[in-house]
């Protein structure tokens, strides 16, 4: 009889490479494979980019045109603003509606809050679509 010790056969498996490579189990060690991050898409968001980009537009130019508007007390152009970002973001956000409240403060109005209020409700909606996308992926199915 045979008085080897007997090995459980490998695996193989056809590799692309030349010649054959055995196809071993995966290290204990090693960490599975990331997913890739998955961009910020309209329907994760509701909005395009296009539209954040010409939010933001409005949001510097009504920064840099309001400092008299908010000088003189003139609250209508400050609601005025609120209301064509709203518009252009489809609905008020939690940003938008603080960025009013503060510019209608006389000379805490002097802050640029417009111009930070559009950046980030962009990166909220942008972590909440990649949150959202990486918890779907990661349901068992």
């Amino acid at each position: 009889m045979n008085d080897e010790p007997s090995q459980p056969p490998m695996n193989i498996a056809p590799s692309r490479a030349a010649g054959m490579q055995p196809n071993l189990p995966p290290r204990p060690d090693a960490a599975p494979p990331a997913a890739p991050a998955a961009p910020v898409s309209k329907a994760a968001s509701g909005v395009s980019r296009f539209r954040f980009v010409l939010a933001m537009g409005i949001a510097l130019l009504a920064d840099t045109v309001g400092y008299p508007a908010s000088e003189l007390g003139i609250v209508v152009f400050d609601v005025a603003v609120g209301l064509v970002l709203a518009l252009c973001l489809r609905g008020f956000r939690p940003e938008i509606i603080v960025a009013c409240l503060i510019e209608a403060i006389p000379g805490v109005g002097l802050f640029p809050s417009w111009s930070l209020a559009v950046p980030a409700l962009w990166a909220r909606l942008k972590l909440g679509a990649n949150a959202a996308s990486s918890a779907d992926s990661s349901r068992p199915r």
